[in-house]
């Protein structure tokens, strides 16, 4: 690939659309890791994200990125195929976060302006031993295993060539060709092509393009404009969806012709371009040069500045349309006015109290844009305690109230790391090893809550175990061998509450041992720090033997603030 090919903007769409997608995956996986099998539905969805990361990592020329989703991949349309019923769907998700984990650290890098270059040998070895596992437990119901087998290999190392672009849902498929033609003075043309490409993937079942290496060559642009873009393809969509979706993809796009063709004329081309270019369903573009002379998104790495989005609703944006309008309204009224059309002061003063309410309302429908439920933020949070349960040995179950609770973009963030540290204490420090909860008389299986409510102009936001709980004597005996209190008789004049709060100062742990969760006095001082910057607070209630709570506490009235300043004015 050239080195002066611009792939930022390509690169900044690859990067959103793909984190939306390994969120999503990490979030079926975790609700059904304690599940006897993931349902059809959730083993498809899975499917389909993987294979679409795969395609956009391929046409990226992401090669790790591509591998890793190939074999998971592979792994979800074994199951699908072979209709298992039954799964260690623990094991199942482990090997899933790991492969997300180096997904996402690669996505990171590609952020950072850095080369995607992580090395996925060892992540790969392991996802195809996993899956010969699965294959060879499911080895005992021979038609099932020969029905899953026709196509997937049973050398998982070897990638199945495969003729689609997403899995085919159904029989019933059309069969297209479309000539897309752009306009005259479009600059890289096969950039759009590929955005043309990249937009029909969604409804694509199987798909081939000519040029075929719209991201590699350069010179495909001068080709497409002279000559056309055109597609093959095979969905169930209409072709009014089809042309919709190309028109959509693009403002350079000047036509799209589509014209249903046969099957064995799809089938012909299928065949002809995947013989003399590669293998469908790997990489979308070819291999064009071989070992590290391959060409990656770019050669000189640009360091990108990251990019904050926020899904807003469309009548909130339509809301905000019709009160940009009624603005202009007002401006046409308030000119008027000022050049002596109308006398009258009564009317001056009616205009700019329309003008206030006008900026009012938009400031409202502003703010509530930048409102986002809790429901990713706090889905995210059982990621961390999957983590933490895994390594620790430790069983707990997550269990969440209050998500679809809406705050500011900036609260999110700010409160984001303060929970992940608040969760790991919860497992680490608070829920006991199954063997002493039954000592104890509890079930097996801790409980961690985590819960948001909004009254009084503040935001709660409450994490709770049903663990061993803190132990006051403990933390004083910590503190005053630290230096932070002067005496056990100055301890002893602290409430329950103001010794919990000792274990938020830096430097303080109670765990003697080092681990990759505690010891080192780093944790809690972040959840106070994070939630100061913000005007948050920080409570802790706790009973020995029973568990902790802790209690978030942030001031939700700045917005009515800014209203309450416009008005006075």
């Amino acid at each position: 690939m050239g080195s002066q090919f611009n792939t930022e903007g390509m690169l900044d769409m690859y990067i959103y659309e793909n984190s939306r997608l390994v969120e999503r995956i990490q979030e079926l996986v975790l609700e059904n890791k304690d599940s006897k099998s993931f349902d059809p539905d959730t083993v498809n969805e899975i499917f389909r994200a993987m294979h679409t990361i795969k395609g956009s990592s391929g046409m990226m020329m992401l090669d790790g990125i591509t591998e890793v989703s190939h074999r998971l991949e592979d792994i979800f349309y074994y199951i699908r195929e072979s209709h298992i019923t039954s799964l260690d769907t623990e094991e199942l998700a482990s090997h899933v976060m790991d492969a997300l984990d180096y997904i996402k650290s690669e996505m990171d890098k590609l952020t950072e302006g850095r080369e995607a270059d992580g090395r996925a040998v060892r992540l790969v070895e392991e996802l195809d031993a996993y899956l010969n596992s699965v294959k060879s437990v499911c080895k005992g119901n021979e038609e099932t295993d020969n029905a899953a087998e026709k196509k997937s290999d049973t050398s998982v190392s070897n990638a199945p060539a495969r003729f689609y672009i997403a899995p085919v849902k159904s029989a019933s498929g059309s069969f297209y060709r479309i000539d897309v033609k752009f306009k005259a003075d479009t600059k890289m043309a096969n950039v759009y092509a590929y955005k043309a490409i990249y937009a029909l993937r969604v409804i694509a079942e199987d798909m081939r393009y000519i040029p075929e290496n719209i991201i590699s060559d350069e010179s495909t642009a001068a080709t497409i404009l002279s000559e056309g873009f055109r597609i093959y393809l095979r969905a169930t969509a209409d072709v009014e969806k089809i042309e919709k979706t190309i028109n959509d993809s693009s403002y350079e796009v000047e036509s799209v012709t589509i014209e249903k063709i046969r099957a064995d004329e799809f089938a012909g081309v299928r065949e002809g371009l995947a013989t003399a270019r590669f293998s469908p369903g790997d990489y979308v573009i070819p291999n064009t040069r071989s070992g590290n002379e391959r060409g990656h998104i770019s050669d000189k790495p640009i360091r990108m500045e990251r990019t904050s989005y926020i899904s807003v609703e469309v009548n909130k944006m339509n809301a905000l349309m019709d009160i940009c309008g009624q603005l202009g309204t007002v401006e046409e009224e308030l000119i008027g006015l000022i050049r002596g059309r109308v006398e009258s002061g009564d009317d001056i003063c009616s205009s700019v109290k329309k003008v206030r309410e006008t900026y009012n309302a938009m400031l409202d429908v502003v703010i509530r844009m930048r409102m986002v439920p809790l429901t990713g933020l706090f889905l995210k949070m059982n990621r961390v305690i999957f983590d933490v349960t895994r390594k620790l040995h430790r069983e707990a179950e997550l269990v969440i109230q209050g998500e679809d609770i809406e705050v500011d973009k900036n609260i999110i963030e700010h409160i984001s790391d303060p929970l992940m540290h608040m969760l790991r204490n919860c497992v680490d420090h608070g829920i006991e090893p199954a063997n002493e909860r039954i000592a104890a008389g509890k079930d097996p299986k801790g409980t961690v809550i985590l819960s948001a409510e909004d009254r009084d102009d503040s935001l709660y936001i409450c994490v709770a175990d049903d663990g061993r709980g803190l132990d006051r004597e403990a933390i004083l005996k910590k503190a005053l061998e630290k230096g932070l209190i002067e005496s056990e008789a100055a301890g002893r004049e602290y409430s329950d509450e103001e010794a919990y709060m000792l274990v938020t100062l830096p430097g303080f742990s109670t765990n003697e041992e080092v681990t990759e969760y505690s010891g080192r006095g780093v944790g809690m001082d972040v959840v106070v720090h994070n939630l100061a910057e913000i005007g948050g607070s920080l409570r802790i209630e706790s009973e020995l033997g029973k568990g902790t709570t802790m209690w978030m506490v942030i001031p939700l009235s700045g917005d009515n603030d800014k209203r309450r300043s416009i008005d006075e004015q």
